[in-house]
């Protein structure tokens, strides 16, 4: 019976990932209407191909480093961004409030992993630690609000059209929230 090391199974997994990622990126890019939710869905895809393809290419050669840190947060910021889009009843101005806060606190983290990943001290490296555990506990929890707002706040017939993304972004928002 043949057996598969864990990591090649999360190096299969990680490239297949990035390979549908990509494939939904050129999909929505060559289908975009030009309008604000096609350019928020390219980008977030493309940011999860580009955090898949890094993650896989780390586990391959063992490196898994702030690159790869640094693309998730990019990843869930992008995600993010995508149902605040689509949050037509809320005024344009508010939006972009809550866009630039979005924003921010994926910069905070981003600067937080990169410039205080490499501590050397165990003491200050528990500290930096949950710093960065912190800051991605909430991107998670503000990304469920989110999709919750988005859902419950929906007309019925614009629920329909908005299920699947609400599904797919809060499946990914609840991973994070239980894995951090």
């Amino acid at each position: 019976m043949a057996t598969i090391e864990l990591v090649n199974a999360g190096l299969l997994g990680y490239t297949g990932a990035a390979v549908g990622y990509l494939l939904l990126t050129l999909l929505v890019t060559y289908w975009w209407k030009r309008d604000l939710s096609g350019a928020l869905l390219i980008a977030a895809s493309f940011a999860t191909c580009a955090w898949a393809a890094t993650t896989a290419y780390g586990l391959r050669f063992g490196t898994i480093g702030q690159a790869s840190q640094i693309l998730e947060i990019v990843r869930t910021s992008s995600w993010m961004l995508l149902p605040l889009g689509l949050l037509f009843w809320m005024p344009p101005v508010r939006r972009l409030a809550w866009a630039s806060v979005i924003v921010g606190t994926g910069v905070a983290v981003a600067a937080s992993t990169f410039f205080l990943g490499d501590t050397t001290s165990p003491e200050d490296a528990t500290a930096v630690q949950m710093i960065v555990i912190i800051g991605h506990l909430a991107l998670a929890i503000a990304g469920l609000v989110l999709v919750e707002n988005l859902f419950r706040n929906s007309s019925e017939v614009r629920r329909w059209a908005v299920k699947y993304l609400c599904f797919g972004a809060g499946a990914l928002f609840a991973y994070d929230f239980f894995l951090y």
